[in-house]
């Protein structure tokens, strides 16, 4: 629908960018101005309606591949209105940035002491706008300091964007930095709803948005198993230390789940993919483990997940709970680990906790978890992924970050969860 006093009378690109008219009278003479007014609410999310003169800004240290969709509903919904700038990694050179080279500008970077500082190039743009930036809640960023600093003490509006605390919890040192960071920002963007509540309770004054983690648009979430047999549980992410992974194949093996015919699937690479693949050589296991090597592909991915009957996550849960759930397959998860914000989809319900996080507590939740979905109904998978959708999804994600960036309230209820949604 287009607003009262627009007239529309074309369309270019992928968002609905179309010329508008404004009756004003200046001296008592009509005066017709011609102004380029993006609205576009075909996907469902917010309508934004901008000049493009009012640039906003994203300047991130790093963009991985699975924030592709976020960004693409981002340049669909505001068009030129918006820029983004990233280096080719922030602090961490494993994570590195892997959106198309299209929609955002590569800035240079440096790590300082071994990169625990990190410096990026900063375009004057980032300083100037008069539209919004968005900067990174990472105390370790110098120039996320320098911008918002700047911005600050010259009247400009910015916001930051990231985990509300540290993965070690609020209690340490840089979570009180990390709240120094907000106090001079006019807002926060946060990854998950359970923040909502913390961020109220230590800044009652500060407004916040979530932009939940998410990987896919809506409508790639959901069930993939249908007239498939599900034989498989799987385990998806870097196969590195901190996540336990030298756990999978002890685990597995102690399940003796291997006996009826359960497979165990690894996707993913790291530093340990040759040791655990040693491990599954070692107990006899190779013929019954498949590794799959890293997988971006949305559509390869649903395939794995459609014969899966529940996911594993032996470490801290992040992107792989929304990404499990978004495909309709229940997790399994330790309990004692420094999860991210993900984690909170365990309200959503078809996530399983188990402890110890050992090798033997793995095995005995395997068994667990699967006597309790080995016989799940795709109705109940449909529900899952559709829930997850709700809350999950690239166009919610994007949601949470324009209403920031044009200072649109956002409800959320007093546990920080959107009102009127239903977790259930």
């Amino acid at each position: 629908m287009v607003p009262n006093g627009v007239q529309a009378v074309g369309r270019i690109g992928a968002s609905d960018e179309r010329w508008g008219t404004l009756n004003e009278r200046l001296q008592g003479t009509p005066i017709r101005v011609r102004l380029p007014i993006c609205w576009n609410t075909n996907d469902g999310g917010i309508p934004v309606k901008h000049a493009t003169h009012a640039q906003h800004i994203l300047y991130l240290a790093v963009i991985p591949w699975y924030r592709q969709e976020c960004v693409n509903v981002l340049a669909g919904r505001m068009g030129d209105s918006l820029r983004v700038f990233a280096s080719e990694y922030g602090l961490d050179p494993t994570v590195r940035t892997g959106i198309d080279s299209g929609n955002y500008t590569l800035v240079s970077r440096r790590g300082i002491l071994a990169d625990r500082i990190l410096f990026q190039a900063i375009p004057l743009e980032v300083f100037r706008t008069k539209g919004s930036v968005v900067v990174d809640l990472n105390p370790r960023s110098f120039s996320a300091w320098a911008v918002l600093l700047y911005r600050r003490f010259t009247g400009k509006r910015i916001l930051v964007w990231g985990h509300l605390h540290p993965r070690r919890g609020a209690g340490t040192k840089t979570a009180a930095v990390r709240r120094a960071m907000r106090r001079i920002a006019s807002g926060a963007i946060l990854y998950g709803y359970d923040s909502v509540t913390a961020a109220r309770s230590e800044l009652p004054n500060q407004p916040v948005w979530v932009a939940a983690n998410a990987i896919y648009k809506r409508t790639a979430m959901h069930s993939t198993g249908l007239n498939q047999t599900r034989n498989t549980m799987i385990y998806v992410g870097r196969l590195e230390m901190s996540k336990n992974v030298d756990q999978l194949i002890l685990g597995y093996r102690d399940s003796e789940l291997w006996r009826v015919n359960v497979r165990l699937g690894i996707v993913g690479e790291g530093s340990l993919r040759k040791q655990v693949q040693e491990q599954a050589e070692e107990f006899g296991l190779s013929d019954s483990v498949d590794f799959y090597g890293q997988v971006n592909d949305e559509a390869e991915l649903a395939k794995i997940y459609g014969q899966a009957i529940f996911s594993l996550s032996p470490g801290y849960v992040g992107l792989s709970a929304t990404q499990s759930l978004g495909f309709g397959v229940p997790m399994v998860y330790a309990r004692d680990a420094p999860h991210a914000p993900e984690v909170e989809l365990r309200r959503l319900g078809f996530m399983q906790e188990y402890e110890p996080t050992t090798a033997d507590g793995l095995a005995a939740a395997m068994k667990v978890a699967y006597a309790k979905y080995i016989s799940i109904p795709e109705s109940t998978t449909d529900r899952i992924a559709v829930t997850t959708a709700s809350f999950y999804s690239a166009e919610i994600m994007s949601d949470g970050i324009i209403s920031g960036l044009l200072n649109n309230a956002v409800e959320y209820g007093t546990d920080g969860w959107p009102i009127g949604k239903n977790q259930e």
